[in-house]
């Protein structure tokens, strides 16, 4: 009904609601191709950006949790909060990947990163972790046979901001962000 009309604007682009759906089904297909099923986790550490979106979509259209990360975090917190939720990838944006590289040998659970703006290098060997570029996850197919999703199935753990104790992450359902739009 409305996929020609704008579903989101970012700078001087303009994306459609036809588009941010076939768009997150390339995502969610390329996830699935990874090995990633309904009820893992993944980390989203990247700025306000239409890949936020595409992540965060796609992910949900196939029953994986998003785990998005305030990307001011660093060090000890960020590594709690990327242990505590057991992600098994992180979404990140280049520029916060020292940050990673920092923890990266206490994240056992991390078994891929994808990186967005990566410009192709090999990171000096730094990242020890398989990686792939952003980009990757746009090479999946418009269509899938997904996974059923329900109402009440995870689509986010969302942490709090900790002011009695360590951050919490709260489990929260699909209904929850569909109720909010």
């Amino acid at each position: 009904k409305n996929g020609s009309k704008i579903f989101l604007q970012y700078k001087d682009q303009e994306i459609s609601y036809l588009e941010i759906d076939r768009i997150s089904n390339r995502v969610a297909n390329r996830f699935l191709k990874m090995g990633l099923q309904k009820g893992d986790k993944v980390c989203l550490i990247l700025k306000n950006c239409p890949e936020f979106i595409y992540t965060w979509f796609g992910l949900a259209k196939i029953g994986v949790v998003e785990v998005p990360i305030n990307t001011a975090l660093k060090g000890d917190l960020l590594k709690y909060i990327i242990t505590d939720s057991d992600a098994q990838m992180v979404v990140i944006d280049r520029e916060f990947l020292d940050r990673f590289l920092f923890i990266e040998n206490e994240l056992g659970n991390v078994k891929k990163v994808i990186i967005k703006d990566d410009d192709g290098q090999t990171l000096d060997d730094r990242l020890k972790t398989p990686w792939v570029p952003f980009d990757t996850l746009l090479e999946g197919g418009d269509l899938w046979e997904h996974p059923e999703v329900y109402p009440f199935d995870p689509v986010a753990i969302m942490y709090t901001s900790g002011t009695t104790g360590p951050s919490k992450g709260v489990l929260m359902p699909h209904k929850q962000f569909w109720d909010w739009g």
